[in-house]
């Protein structure tokens, strides 16, 4: 019996595949591949030894292969095992050897050089002609014509081309995206779901539920986003009898909670604009052929820029489509890179239609309510339902793993650890934290700092540490997985959320995971009184309103400051260090709360109960 490793890079899945035809192939051929169970992604080139396969399939998303296609094939070869090229939407496989091989490395060069150098400065304005030497323009040409000249359906070279007038073909694009939404926008007609209870895990909602993510561009392993998303997508999946998440790419926490994910094919390679106008069509295209069959109960989608394939499947399939709005991406862009989107005309219009084709909109904040609505959406049907936290795995742990924990970190038992932890953006006050740091740590002699998480604004911080001489005081761990990040903030005996506005054109619309998970931990808390955050961590006592001695605590559960305010955030810290007795009863307090109103669980029980009492 022939066998193959049916490798799928883009889905990071590895499949066993038995299939008598390809022992005959040695061209390129039509042929539908029938695969099994996928298992998650490893060395291919170990697991073809390793189970003695015959050769490998790699799945392909373009008519190119990348840098990852184009290794295991040159190792598979190289170790006399045969290797194919398969195009799984056209059906199409192609049988490779040297010679094909070292035809695609040199197609995927000459790929690979025109998107770099279309990039940056070096953006291709006008056509690729204006920036090369005729002799090189000659000696690329036949390559164009080869390209253009392929069956375009059945290696998608669309994209290539499109690097030759890069501006007019993504103006075209955006352009027939503008009109498609306005059609969309038009024609919404929400899907009602009618829920006869509100299912939770003991009384479970009958079908297929699905979530779906199509953000490509920005691959995360853990953060405010990534937690959310594991955390309902877990929730759903509790409450509803099956269920997938369809992902842009692997999220391993979700199989360590074994929840279902489906990986799709990758839009693009970059988070560029051209391949954000295209992701839409991209992604329905493959949902669809996977949905239609199996009609879901329901779509939820946490909703990304430009993307708009969730709407058209709810039109299509008459599925009620249930969107997440964490808030609006145009306004971070313009606030925290300086420049807009140039296409934000159309990314406005795919959230409108999303809003208006919504059976619900779940809102994390008051202000993305209020932004959602300037949009003439229904209230009835907005759900502002904050972030939350799974009060489980954000716990305070016990004695003796505290003190291991710190011991591992370098820390000692008389020392004061104070906490930040987020991915160092635009609005979460890094440039207090940074100012704050070396203030501390001379007024306060036991203090130390552990900084989890990476970003941006490190440098910021990086700065005042290395120019202070505070290396031994300040602990970086960096960027870690969510579950290691929650591990960590055990060793704190106080966690600091200094964020700030700086939004150019908007309130502060953020429902901060870290909050939540901070209250969770059971230690004190020292935070901005801004928008959600001081809602939520209210009451609390005031930086400037402290008392000389130790507070008397009765319902407080953290310390607030105004945000911006250095002055304000150094003495609150200094306070808390001098009075950890009151820290730690503010940090009882705020564990109460957070498992009393802010669970994730909770956050899902409302959104159904949302659902069944409005009968949307």
């Amino acid at each position: 019996m022939h066998r193959y490793l049916y490798a799928a890079p883009a889905r990071e899945e590895l499949v066993d595949l038995h299939d008598e035809r390809l022992a005959g192939l040695a061209e390129r051929h039509r042929l539908a591949l029938a695969c099994g169970a996928p298992e998650p992604w490893r060395n291919p080139e170990a697991v073809m030894t390793e189970r003695r396969a015959n050769g490998v399939v790699l799945e392909m998303i373009h008519g190119w292969p990348n840098r990852v296609h184009l290794k295991i094939a040159r190792r598979a070869l190289h170790a006399g095992r045969r290797v194919f090229f398969y195009w799984p939407r056209e059906e199409a496989i192609e049988c490779i050897d040297r010679e094909r091989l070292a035809s695609y490395r040199r197609l995927w060069l000459f790929v690979h050089g025109v998107r770099v150098y279309s990039d940056g400065k070096y953006r291709l304005k006008d056509t690729l002609s204006r920036h090369i030497s005729p002799a090189l323009r000659d000696r690329l040409r036949p390559y164009y014509h080869r390209l253009r000249n392929l069956p375009r359906r059945l290696l998608q070279v669309q994209p290539v081309l499109a690097l030759f007038r890069p501006a007019e073909a993504e103006a075209g694009l955006a352009a027939a995206c503008a009109k498609e939404l306005t059609e969309l926008n038009r024609a919404a007609a929400p899907v009602r779901m009618a829920l006869e209870f509100a299912p939770t895990a003991n009384a479970r909602l009958a079908g297929l539920g699905v979530y779906l993510r199509t953000d490509f561009w920005g691959r995360i392993s853990s953060g405010g986003s990534y937690g959310h998303t594991c955390y309902v997508a877990k929730e759903l999946a509790a409450s509803t009898e099956q269920f997938a998440a369809f992902m842009a790419y692997r999220y391993t926490m979700l199989d360590e909670m074994r929840v279902r994910q489906v990986l799709l094919p990758s839009a693009g390679e970059r988070a560029d604009e051209y391949s954000i106008l295209s992701a839409s069509s991209h992604y329905h295209r493959q949902l669809l052929n996977r949905l239609q069959s199996t009609r879901p109960r329901y779509i939820y989608e946490r909703i990304c820029l430009g993307n708009y394939a969730g709407v058209q499947l709810s039109r299509e399939l008459a599925v009620p489509y249930i969107v997440e709005y964490n808030g609006s991406e145009i306004s971070m862009m313009r606030s925290f890179n300086g420049r807009g989107y140039a296409h934000e005309k159309v990314y406005l219009a795919a959230e409108s239609a999303a809003f208006r084709q919504a059976t619900a909109v779940s809102v994390i904040s008051e202000a993305v309510r209020d932004d959602v609505l300037r949009r003439g959406i229904d209230p009835s049907k907005i759900l502002v339902n904050p972030n939350g936290v799974d009060t489980d795995v954000y716990a305070p742990a016990s004695a003796a793993k505290r003190q291991a924990l710190r011991r591992e970190l370098g820390f000692g038992p008389q020392d004061f650890v104070v906490c930040f932890t987020g991915t160092f953006g635009g609005w979460h006050g890094v440039d207090v934290l940074a100012a704050a740091i070396p203030k501390v740590l001379a007024a306060v002699p036991g203090a130390r700092f552990l900084l989890i998480g990476d970003g941006g604004h490190k440098r910021l911080v990086d700065e005042a540490v290395a120019s202070h001489g505070l290396q031994a005081l300040v602990k970086c761990v960096g960027r870690v997985p969510q579950t290691e990040g929650a591990r960590l903030l055990g060793a704190a005996d106080l966690y600091v959320s200094p964020h700030a506005s700086h939004m150019v054109d908007s309130r502060f619309f953020g429902s901060p995971t870290k909050i939540f998970e901070y209250m969770a931990m059971g230690a004190g808390i020292v935070a901005s009184d801004l928008e959600q955050i001081g809602e939520v961590l209210a009451p609390g006592l005031h930086a400037r309103q402290l008392p000389a001695g130790a507070a008397r605590i009765e319902g407080e559960r953290a310390i607030l400051c105004r945000p911006g305010d250095v002055e304000g955030f150094v003495a609150a810290v200094i306070y808390a260090a001098r009075f950890p007795e009151v820290a730690a009863a503010l940090g009882r307090n705020a564990r109460a709360a957070a498992i009393a109103q802010y669970s994730w669980r909770g956050h899902v029980e409302r959104l159904w109960s949302f659902l069944h009492e409005r009968k949307l």
